[in-house]
C-alpha cells in the first residue's frame, strides 16, 4: 500500500506499512511505557498501545515526531487523523473499538470523557 501523508497539526507526516524493523520500535516503546507507568489508566493505555504505533508507522517530513507529551497536546481532531490514517494501512495495529452492538454503558462513558478531555 502506497503512503499516506497528512498535515497534523504542525507536522506533515508520511503513514506507512508497519515494517519488521519498526515493530522492533513500537516494541521497545511499549517496553519503556510499562516499565514506567503512570496513574491515569486512559493516558497509560494511550502510552503502550497506540502512541508507539502511531510513532512507528510515521515519518515526519517537516522536522521531528511529535513526542509523547506533544502527541497528548494535539487535539482529539489531530491524533484521530493520524490515528485513522494508520489505521487505514495497519489494521490489525491498534486496538479498535467494540462494535456499537456490543459496547456496554461502562464502555460508552468512558468513550464520552476521552472525547471531551480531546
Amino acid at each position: 500500500m502506497d503512503p499516506i501523508e497528512i498535515t497534523v497539526d504542525k507536522w506533515q507526516l508520511k503513514v506507512s506499512v508497519l515494517t519488521l524493523g519498526k515493530s522492533l520500535v513500537v516494541a521497545r516503546m511499549q517496553r519503556e511505557a510499562l516499565a514506567h507507568p503512570v496513574e491515569d489508566f486512559d493516558v497509560q493505555v494511550m502510552r503502550v498501545q497506540f502512541y508507539p504505533v502511531l510513532f512507528g508507522c510515521s515519518e515526519c517530513l517537516n522536522g521531528f515526531l511529535p513526542t509523547e507529551d506533544e502527541f497528548f497536546g494535539m487535539s482529539a481532531d489531530s491524533a484521530n487523523q493520524w490515528f485513522e490514517a494508520v489505521l487505514k494501512l495497519n489494521p490489525t495495529a491498534l486496538p479498535t473499538p467494540p462494535s456499537s452492538d456490543n459496547i456496554t454503558p461502562e464502555e460508552a462513558e468512558t468513550a464520552l470523557v476521552l472525547e471531551k478531555k480531546g
